[in-house]
């Protein structure tokens, strides 16, 4: 039933409003500068006024379909999600575009057949850094590293292959081996001011 209403405000009457009850007791208000829909139980539904927009979900879900097409969320200063739950994003393809890419999280878990990062400078920091791999191979034009102690243990074979090796020790060098062997094409210098042998 269409009807209008008179609706005092602070003592004034404002313009009159066009009320519509549908039959399931839900209720369409319009006026000059709004719209609002309210279920049965005068709860909000949809309010459009000045050129702002709200669709609520009084009581259950509230879903967007596109069952042949695509849903498209655009906004110029922005899009926020919030929600006390659970954020779930399920599809065959995940692609985000952006200048600028922060997360922020109390903790992180990430699990993928194959992983590739692509990037021209990273810098990580941490208190600690575990890595457990099956296989690790590393490839750098120059590799660099410093360090307060450093400590390797290998149970098996420590090969190590280069062009010119080099070792700069400012305290003592001690090593200790079951068996040594030095084997030099050419000679083999021994320089210090005691060498001793035995």
């Amino acid at each position: 039933m269409n009807n209008l209403a008179m609706i005092y405000r602070d003592g004034a009457a404002a313009k009159p409003q066009a009320l519509h009850r549908l039959k399931d007791g839900a209720l369409v208000r319009l006026d000059d500068r709004s719209v609002e829909v309210r279920d049965s139980a005068d709860r909000l539904l949809i309010r459009y006024v000045d050129g702002h927009a709200e669709v609520t979900a009084a009581a259950g879900d509230l879903r967007f379909t596109a069952p042949h097409g695509k849903v498209s969320l655009s906004a110029k200063e922005g899009v926020a999600l919030v929600t006390e739950g659970e954020l779930l994003q399920r599809a065959d393809r995940v692609v985000m575009q952006c200048e600028r890419l922060e997360v922020d999280a109390t903790e992180s878990s990430l699990t993928t057949a194959c992983g590739k990062l692509v990037a021209e400078r990273i810098t990580t920091v941490a208190e600690q850094l575990h890595q457990r791999v099956e296989y690790y191979e590393l490839s750098a034009a120059r590799l660099v590293e410093r360090t307060c102690d450093s400590f390797r243990e290998v149970r098996g074979l420590l090969q190590q292959r280069a062009g010119r090796v080099r070792c700069v020790v400012e305290g003592g060098y001690h090593l200790l081996a079951g068996r040594t062997a030095i084997r030099s094409k050419k000679e083999t210098s021994i320089d210090g001011s005691k060498v001793l042998l035995g």
